[in-house]
């Protein structure tokens, strides 16, 4: 269960560019907060603050309790960066109600070393990151951890091997690979499998062009 943290936020009147500059400049950042039937409202909060728990491990499945101008329950359901420099843009906010459940997508994290790659020089492939899932806002896990230390050469961990808490209810396909051990004879020729087919895809293009010049 995740532990209660509280953001600060402010009301805001003034709209559009100029203002979302003036506020970044005075370490605030613009945002809206919308959600459960209420009217969206035009909000400002401190730029460190919101970015801290953009970067905690729970990150946008944060559940935040919002003080100030703001009252109730929300997690971030969108933000925005400078690709340039990194500063934090805009976020926006959907409200939540604590008894109502949340579909999210959460990060797995492995554990250990596989006995395949530390015994037999195998590879690691992690083939799916996230998973999504269906709970309470209060019962989000921060992460889902893997323990891969048994896996050897040929061996893969799928979605239902994942361990949930009570209350919580898995919404990807339990099938679905989550990580597997390969040898690298296996991961060398799968690259050139991938090489042969983008050079069979260039010569198709390079074909269909001397068609056209004809």
């Amino acid at each position: 269960m995740q532990e209660r943290i509280e953001l600060e936020i402010t009301t805001r009147d003034e709209r559009g560019k100029n203002a979302a500059r003036r506020l970044r400049a005075s370490g605030q950042t613009p945002g809206i907060l919308y959600g459960l039937d209420g009217d969206p409202v035009a909000f400002a909060v401190n730029s460190k603050s919101v970015a801290r728990i953009l970067a905690s491990p729970s990150g946008q499945n944060r559940v935040i309790s919002l003080t100030g101008n703001g009252s109730g329950t929300a997690m971030t359901s969108d933000y925005q960066v400078d690709p340039v420099t990194g500063r934090l843009l805009h976020v926006d906010m959907r409200r939540v109600d604590a008894d109502t459940a949340v579909t999210v997508e959460v990060n797995i994290v492995t554990t250990g070393v596989p006995i395949g790659v530390k015994d037999v020089g195998g590879i690691e492939d992690m083939i799916l990151r996230q998973v999504r899932l269906e709970c309470l806002p209060a019962l989000v896990p921060e992460k889902i951890e893997l323990d891969v230390t048994a896996l050897n050469v040929g061996d893969s961990l799928r979605v239902r091997d994942l361990e949930l808490g009570d209350g919580v209810t898995m919404i990807t396909k339990p099938d679905a690979v989550l990580v597997r051990v390969v040898g690298r004879k296996a991961e060398e020729e799968e690259e050139t499998d991938e090489e042969e087919a983008l050079e069979g895809d260039e010569a198709a293009e390079e074909g269909d062009e001397d068609k056209k010049e004809d």
